[in-house]
């Protein structure tokens, strides 16, 4: 998922996509359960993070 959309957005632009007929209910419904299974903390886990390492 692009960075800095929030699963709202994500959840708006699949619904979008169903209706202009891009997505069929079966894609709109497993679009839907993998932003809502991602949770809202996706955004987070998608940035990485980087590390710290010891020389």
């Amino acid at each position: 998922m692009p960075e800095g959309e929030s699963p709202d957005q994500h959840r708006n632009r699949f619904k979008w996509l169903h209706r202009e007929g891009a997505l069929s209910d079966e894609e709109l419904d497993q679009r839907l359960a993998v932003v809502d299974v991602n949770g809202p903390d996706w955004a987070e886990s998608a940035v990485p993070v980087p590390s710290m390492s010891l020389n």
